[in-house]
């Protein structure tokens, strides 16, 4: 009879103690499974919607500019090289994309309404190859020539009830100081999907446009870049910032553009880590107690495998076999019925009850996924939790003596 085979005997022979530990094994793996694949999915869709429609993987501004630079900020000093910036990053094959920007505040006027915004001034073409999410749910996106046109947030249009069509004027303190105001038309209407919060005061018109509004270059005053692969914009900033710091520009990740943004997204994972820790500490005293508990009621069988010719090694390999047995089979149905709970919310989704998680899921459902590195972790910190909660009880086998075990049987 085979060590594993023994164990799995003797731990279904003391179910009256495994079965209550093995549900707790089951909660934690399922806990820990369906918290990362959680906290992993509203992270892959905030990074998703975020480049796809406003962020992009790199930004750059100026590197004169006073503090560095973040995504609440809306008046930034413009970028001089801005065409030879563009040309040294695009000409790297990592960079799938660059345009420029006028980023800027103003006032938006209608009658007698009026709505402070941020202005985002863009090349109608190479925006959509940057950020290619933005949604026009009514209405047209910039054609390449527009001079006058804008875009405006789906939530500002039925709060003020305008309609595509309909004339506004901008108006700001441009980039001398002066006042300067321009007359647009409403040609689209913009859903941001999620990030209503964040967004709903921008209004987006051609890059001409915003440079004749803020008396800035058409060179703009930020670069939005988009990457082939964006999880290399950490590497690919350290490479590019020597070769445009001379050009007078600045790189910058969107984790280190809009922070609070991630922040939030790390943040979804952090209640199912620590339950998931708090269960996991439960678990190695539970199995700890347990298998203590089991040699004390055992030491007349473990005294008669010693007095038969068993080592103590065996017996101590049978110890990390039954909690091995305990520990990752339980973690198996765990981790099974976490997939499974994922598979569904991939299918249907996940609502979003509040707006916090309408931010946090990039829309009104989250649809959950995940990879096979996640329950590989699982059951890895499985294995490695059961090794270590076996060590003290394999110990306590080495100080057990046959005769005395047997006499006090």
């Amino acid at each position: 009879m085979t060590v594993f085979t023994l164990a799995c005997r003797n731990v279904r022979r003391h179910a009256e103690k495994t079965i209550p530990l093995g549900l707790t094994v089951i909660l934690a793996s399922f806990l820990m499974t369906f918290g990362n694949a959680y906290g992993d999915s509203v992270l892959k869709v905030m990074t998703d919607r975020l480049t796809g429609f406003y962020l992009g993987h790199l930004t750059v501004h100026a590197a004169n500019t006073a503090s560095a630079p973040n995504f609440f900020e809306s008046r930034f000093p413009p970028l001089t090289n801005s065409a030879r910036i563009a040309q040294a990053l695009q000409s790297d094959p990592a960079v799938a994309a660059v345009t420029a920007r006028i980023k800027w505040v103003g006032i938006m006027i209608n009658g007698d309404k009026a709505l402070n915004v941020s202005i985002l001034g863009v090349d109608p073409v190479m925006e959509r190859q940057v950020a290619p999410s933005m949604d026009v749910v009514e209405g047209r996106w910039l054609e390449a020539d527009e001079t006058e046109g804008v875009l405006v947030s789906q939530a500002v249009m039925r709060k003020n009830g305008w309609r595509v069509g309909d004339q506004v004027t901008l108006m700001t303190s441009a980039g001398d100081g002066f006042p300067s105001g321009l007359n647009l038309r409403i040609v689209g209407v913009l859903k941001p999907n999620g990030f209503d919060y964040f967004t709903n005061s921008n209004v987006i018109i051609p890059l001409k446009a915003a440079a004749r509004l803020t008396y800035l270059p058409v060179g703009g005053n930020e670069l939005a870049v988009r990457l082939h692969d964006p999880g290399q914009s950490s590497l690919l900033k350290k490479t590019f910032q020597p070769r445009i710091a001379g050009l007078g520009g600045s790189i910058q990740t969107n984790e280190e553009f809009a922070p609070l943004l991630w922040s939030i997204a790390a943040a979804n994972k952090l209640p199912w880590q620590f339950l998931s820790a708090v269960i996991l500490i439960l678990v190695v005293m539970g199995i700890l107690v347990a298998m203590v508990a089991s040699i004390l009621e055992r030491l007349q069988e473990f005294g008669t495998m010693l007095s038969i010719g068993y080592t103590y090694r065996y017996i101590q390999k049978l110890i990390y076999a039954e909690v091995l047995v305990l520990g990752v089979g339980a973690t198996l149905i765990g981790v099974a019925l976490a997939l499974l709970v994922v598979a569904l919310l991939h299918c249907v989704g996940l609502p979003a009850l509040v707006n916090l998680q309408a931010l946090s899921y990039g829309g009104d459902r989250l649809f959950i996924t995940t990879s096979w590195h996640n329950p590989a972790m699982v059951i890895a910190v499985s294995i490695l939790t059961a090794l270590a909660a076996g060590v003290y009880p394999a110990r306590l086998i080495r100080r057990l003596n046959p005769m005395e075990a047997l006499r006090r049987c």
